[in-house]
Order: structure tokens, then sequence, then C-alpha cells
């Protein structure tokens, strides 16, 4: 029986889709990034810490994006935090525990009657509008 559900939200340049150590991305869409490799979408069940990594390799893929990643101030922070809690309260979800980084978000919340994906976009859509 799952219990709850950890959610993790990243900004723009955080993770890159095809980083070597793995994503959970499907698709590189910035052609500028195609060059460092296919997205490397790994499910929860393998191991990647074994792989090896190139971190030049990585920092130069970031070199290729086209606007600077998102670090958010203390106001976005605040706002993207306001608007996960607005989710719970509209959608009655529990939520356990929260963080708000720079570049990243954490969401712990109890198992409920809506699939985790959907609930995932909606805590993302409501902390994107505020």
């Amino acid at each position: 029986m799952v219990l709850g559900y950890h959610l993790m939200f990243g900004t723009y340049g955080l993770w890159l889709p095809n980083d070597p150590r793995g994503s959970g991305s499907f698709l590189a869409r910035n052609e500028k990034l195609l060059e460092f490799g296919p997205a490397t979408k790994v499910g929860a069940h393998e191991y990647c810490a074994r792989k090896p990594h190139d971190r030049a390799r990585r920092l130069a893929a970031k070199d290729a994006f086209e606007r600077p990643p998102v670090r958010f101030s203390g106001v976005q922070a605040r706002a993207v935090a306001r608007g996960f809690a607005s989710r719970a309260a509209r959608s009655n979800v529990t939520i356990w525990a929260r963080a708000v980084l720079p570049d990243h978000a954490h969401l712990v919340v109890a198992a409920h009657r809506l699939d985790i994906e959907t609930l995932a976009n909606f805590f993302k859509g409501d902390s994107t509008l505020r």
C-alpha cells in the first residue's frame, strides 16, 4: 500500500534531459543539447551511480542553454510555496513536507484519489501561475 509520494520539481537548467547519470526525460527538445546525446529516461529500478560521469561535458551542455538557468529569489520561492498550498487546499491534498530551494522544490504528499502524475501537473501549474 502506498502512503505518500515525494515529488521533485526542477527549474530550467537544474538537470539536463540527457544527463549521463539519467533523467526522467523522454526527449531533449533543445537542438543545441542534442549534440550531447539523446534523453536518458531512467526508471526507478535502474541504478545509475556507477555509470561514469563526464562533468566537463555536462557543464559544456549547460553552456549551450539559450537562457540562463532559473534561480528563484526569496519572493519567487514564496510564490511557488503559495501555489502549492493553494492547490493542496482546492484538491484536499495533505502536504507532509515542502521545501522550495533556489533551483528546485520538493513536496511530500499523502496518497490521494487522483494519480500522482495528475497531482504533480496540478502543483506545477499552480506554482507557475503564482
